[in-house]
C-alpha cells in the first residue's frame, strides 16, 4: 500500500492585528529661541482633538503654558510681553482611543459635486472618474469605503515625497505619494461627489508611532473615518491619535508671533502606548474547500453596517494573498471565492495546506488536505475491469455449487 505523505506548508506571522481600543500617553513640548529680546510673544500651538472616538482622560501643562479647549480641539497657548534666550514649554495627556467595527446607518448615495479648492481641488476627469466609479452603488457609506479601498491600491507610497504637499490632481495623475498625497486625493474625489469632508492630522502606529494623516466624511449626521494610507474604513486601529481639523495640510500648521526680533521654535512629540484591546469578535467566518476552490464567507450578524479590512493569506505559490475593504450591510454576508492552483504541489501525495483570514477582530486559520494524483504513475497503472449487473449475476450463479458442496 503506498504510504501518503503529509506535506506542511507553514505560514509566517504575516498578520498584524489591529487595536480595537488603546490608551495612550502624548507628550508634546515646544522649544523657543531667540538671540535678540522680542516683545509681544505668542505661541498658537495645536495639541489634540476631543471627538467621538477619541477621549482626553486628562492633561495638564508645563512651562507656563495654557491649554484651551474649544469645540473639540484643544490648543496650547504661551505668551510673554518680553522674551530672549531659550524656552521650553510642554503639554502632556492620557487618551483613550476607540473605534467601532459598525455604524447604524447609510443613506442613499446622491452625487452632486460640492466646492473644493487648493490642495483638494479636482478637475473634470477626476470627477467623472469618481461618478463612473460609484454609479452603481447604492450607498454613501458603500462609496466612500469603496474608494477608500481605490485610493489605497492606486497610489504608490512613495518615500521620496516626504514633506511635499501633494496636491490631488498632482497624485491622481501621478500616483505616487505619501499619506498627505493619499488623504488630499481621497478627500476630492469624496468632494466631486458631494460630501462633506475633514482632514485630520495625528499619529499613528505602524512598527512606531508616526506623524499621519487621514480623513472624516460625514455621513449620514456622523462623522466616518477613513485612512486610505492604512486601508482601513470606519474600524481604523486605535492606535490613531488626531490632533487638528482642517480643510487640508495647508491648515494645519501651527503659529508663533513677536515683534523685534528674529524668533525660531520647533516641536516634537512622543507617544507611548499604554494599553491596547483587540476588536470584540462581532462578525462571523466561514470557509469551504472543494478540490480546488476555496469559498470564505464572511457574515455581519448586527442591525447596523460594516466595513471591515479584509486579509487572506496562503501560501504564495498557491494562491495571491488579499487584502481589502468590505462592505456589508446589516444582517448581510460576503462571499469570495478564489481558485488554488495545485500544480507546485509534489504530485502523488496529500498535501495538508493551511490558510488564515482576519477581519478586525475575527480571525481564522485553517488546513485543508488536497491530494494530487501523479498522472504518470496512474497512466501505468493497469485499467480495471469493470462488471455490470448481469455479469456480476453469472458469476455468483456458478459459484454456488462449490459454495455448498460438502468435502469428501
Amino acid at each position: 500500500m503506498k504510504c501518503l505523505l503529509l506535506f506542511f506548508l507553514l505560514l509566517s506571522p504575516l498578520f498584524s492585528f489591529p487595536a480595537g481600543e488603546a490608551l495612550v500617553y502624548v507628550q508634546k513640548n515646544w522649544t523657543i529661541t531667540s538671540e535678540d529680546t522680542a516683545r509681544d510673544l505668542f505661541l498658537n500651538g495645536s495639541f489634540l482633538l476631543e471627538n467621538t472616538y477619541q477621549e482626553i482622560i486628562w492633561m495638564e501643562t508645563a512651562g507656563g503654558a495654557e491649554l484651551v479647549s474649544s469645540n473639540g480641539s484643544v490648543r496650547l497657548f504661551y505668551s510673554e510681553e518680553e522674551f530672549s534666550g531659550k524656552k521650553t514649554v510642554s503639554a502632556s495627556a492620557l487618551v483613550k482611543s476607540i473605534y467601532p467595527i459598525t455604524t447604524p446607518s447609510s443613506p442613499p448615495l446622491n452625487p452632486s459635486p460640492a466646492p473644493a479648492h487648493g490642495l483638494i481641488a479636482y478637475d473634470s476627469q477626476m470627477q467623472e472618474f469618481a461618478h463612473s466609479f460609484t454609479e452603481e452603488m447604492e450607498t454613501e457609506l458603500e462609496a466612500a469605503s469603496s474608494l477608500a479601498d481605490w485610493t489605497y491600491e492606486y497610489v504608490n507610497y512613495n518615500h521620496s515625497h516626504w514633506g511635499s504637499p501633494s496636491p490631488a490632481k498632482e497624485v491622481f495623475h501621478n500616483p505616487e505619494a505619501m499619506c498627505v498625497g493619499y488623504t488630499h486625493l481621497y478627500i476630492s474625489l469624496l468632494r466631486s461627489l458631494g460630501f462633506e469632508t475633514r482632514f485630520v492630522s495625528g499619529y499613528a502606529y505602524s512598527e512606531k508611532w508616526q506623524p499621519h494623516t487621514w480623513a472624516e466624511a460625514r455621513i449620514g449626521n456622523r462623522w466616518i473615518p477613513f485612512d486610505p494610507t492604512f486601508r482601513e474604513s470606519l474600524s481604523l486601529d486605535a492606535r490613531h491619535i488626531a490632533t487638528r481639523y482642517t480643510d487640508d495640510q495647508e491648515g494645519s500648521m501651527e503659529t508663533l508671533s513677536a515683534r523685534g526680533a528674529k524668533i525660531n521654535f520647533s516641536s516634537s512629540t512622543r507617544l507611548t502606548t499604554s494599553e491596547e484591546l483587540s476588536f470584540s469578535e462581532t462578525l462571523f467566518i466561514h470557509s469551504v474547500f472543494s478540490n480546488d476552490s476555496l469559498r470564505i464567507t464572511v457574515y455581519n450578524p448586527t442591525d447596523a453596517y460594516s466595513t471591515p479590512t479584509y486579509s487572506f493569506t496562503m501560501p504564495g505559490e498557491l494562491i495571491q494573498q488579499d487584502t481589502r475593504i468590505l462592505f456589508i450591510p446589516p444582517k448581510s454576508s460576503v462571499n469570495l471565492e478564489y481558485n488554488v492552483d495545485t500544480s507546485a504541489l509534489q504530485p502523488g501525495y496529500t498535501h495538508s495546506i493551511p490558510y488564515e483570514v482576519t477581519v478586525q477582530g475575527t480571525h481564522l486559520s485553517e488546513q485543508r488536505s488536497v491530494v494530487v494524483p501523479d498522472e504518470e504513475k496512474t497512466a501505468e497503472a493497469p485499467i480495471p475491469v469493470s462488471l455490470d449487473q448481469g455479469s456480476c449475476f453469472i458469476a455468483f450463479a456458478l459459484l454456488l455449487p462449490f459454495l455448498f458442496s460438502k468435502r469428501k
